[in-house]
């Protein structure tokens, strides 16, 4: 990291594929996410091989989604960005709480609300298709043990593989002790999941943006020994032995592309942050 400018552009960077990918873990994808997508420029040479194949997978995918025209996919995609909740910075007077809207390159994937309009193509069938490929990943629905990744942390380092242990009791602590606390009245998961871990990661690297844009060289230290700690104490325990799950496990090139991708970004992770 040379220079400032070079920091703040990193720091964004992962936050915006931090929050992509914990808006793909927290809520099945829908018409709007997938608009979204399909405008999204994704990198061409991201220098990790599970990040190069995992965003040529999801471009395949993507590729073939098709709406009823490309006026569609623009007005569904801009629907989405003006009405998507971010509770990212929906606080109270106690609390701020986590887990919100998503974004990759400086596109909003929020999960705003369906529309009612008939969007046409063969979207209705893809979204039901990752909606089965959702619950059978991460929810186990309808398949046997061993073929699923489950998004919790507690599942890959408690021996049992038990959700709810240790690994969540830390997060639940951690969250309180920054007056954070996850949206109970969306999300009603444990506090290790995936998608609130990522939020979180990407809220430091928020601040860590603040405080380079501000010149406050004290608070960017201090964000990045936060990110330094949660990455050692969570992330790298498990993240990357769960995104070879969901690639493992994967029947659509959409879930083997994030799959990969989450796996590529915590090697990319590990490097930045020794």
């Amino acid at each position: 990291m040379e220079n400032r400018q070079e920091i703040c552009a990193v720091m964004r960077q992962r936050a915006n594929l931090y929050r992509f990918l914990s808006r793909i873990y927290i809520l099945e994808a829908d018409e709007k996410l997938l608009a979204q997508m399909k405008q999204m420029s994704f990198p061409e040479e991201p220098g990790d091989a599970d990040l190069r194949d995992g965003y040529a997978r999801l471009k395949e995918y993507l590729a073939g989604v098709h709406f009823s025209g490309g006026e569609a996919v623009e007005a569904v995609a801009a629907n989405a960005s003006a009405n998507a909740e971010s509770a990212v910075h929906a606080g109270t007077e106690k609390s701020e709480k986590i887990g919100g809207t998503s974004e990759i390159n400086e596109a909003s994937v929020g999960n705003a609300e369906s529309g009612e309009e008939e969007i046409g193509g063969n979207i209705a069938e893809k979204i039901t298709e990752l909606e089965v490929e959702y619950a059978r990943i991460f929810l186990a629905a309808g398949v046997a043990q061993g073929t699923a990744a489950f998004p919790y942390e507690s599942v890959y380092t408690n021996k049992k593989h038990l959700v709810n242990q240790e690994a969540c009791d830390d997060l639940t602590a951690l969250y309180a002790a920054k007056g954070l606390k996850p949206r109970e009245d969306m999300y009603r998961i444990p506090d290790d999941h995936a998608g609130l871990e990522f939020e979180y990661m990407a809220r430091l690297c928020d601040t860590a943006v603040r405080a380079c844009e501000a010149d406050d060289e004290a608070a960017l230290e201090e964000s990045v020994r936060e990110q330094k700690t949660f990455f050692e104490h969570h992330l790298r325990r498990w993240v990357s032995l769960f995104g070879g799950d969901i690639a493992k496990h994967a029947q659509t090139a959409f879930f083997d592309g994030i799959g990969r991708i989450t796996r590529g970004f915590m090697v990319q992770e590990t490097a930045f942050l020794k």
